[in-house]
């Protein structure tokens, strides 16, 4: 366990990960059509217009590329004033192929006021693919609070991972199932039958 941070572990069958994130930070999940994501809220700015935020949303894709889910990522963004692109990498992600893109954009915040200043907000963007589940991994702050919790998202990517079986998914049972029972007897019984006219004498003897 890494200190000042807690677990978390998906009891969702279409979405099963677990990762560890700021321990003070407050986790919701949020369900969106076919898609699900565990929504990590972090402080909020001095000027309290925005807060960080680290987001893993996992929907599911057909044969998409991790580099087409990128290139519209960007083109969803690539309106916005100010857009920049920082940087784009590929690598591995918990075994998996993944995308890694960094933007800068400005929107203005605080948002429905008179008063909205422009101000510039950062992001990266980790995509990778699993079975039929794209998943992506989303760090947001504004850009003079980036590097404050880049390690905290390093963190979450780092200590990501895909579970065998989601927690709370599937019941395991303890006893011991009838027909296994049956099984021994009948076997027991068999044994009992079989033995030599000899065995029964010597154990009757």
């Amino acid at each position: 366990m890494v200190e000042g941070y807690v677990p978390f572990q998906s009891t969702r069958p279409s979405a099963p990960c677990s990762f560890l994130y700021p321990a003070d930070w407050q986790i919701r999940e949020i369900e969106q059509d076919e898609s699900v994501e565990f929504f990590i809220a972090g402080p909020r700015s001095p000027t309290g217009t925005c807060a960080a935020s680290f987001t893993v949303r996992v929907s599911p894709v057909s044969q998409e590329m991790l580099e087409d889910a990128a290139a519209a990522f960007l083109s969803r963004y690539r309106p916005a004033p100010g857009f920049s692109e920082l940087g784009r990498a590929s690598g591995m992600v918990a075994g998996c192929p993944a995308v890694e893109v960094e933007i800068t954009y400005r929107m203005p915040l605080p948002l429905n006021s008179i008063n909205a200043q422009a101000t510039t907000i950062r992001e990266r963007h980790i995509f990778l693919r699993r079975g039929g589940q794209l998943y992506e991994l989303l760090y947001m702050a504004l850009d003079e609070d980036y590097r404050t919790w880049l390690e905290a998202f390093r963190t979450l990517v780092r200590t990501f991972a895909f579970l065998e079986e989601p927690v709370g998914a599937t019941f395991q049972p303890l006893v011991t199932p009838s027909s296994q029972i049956l099984r021994e007897d009948a076997i027991g019984y068999e044994n009992d039958e079989g033995k030599s006219s000899e065995q029964s004498e010597h154990d009757h003897g």
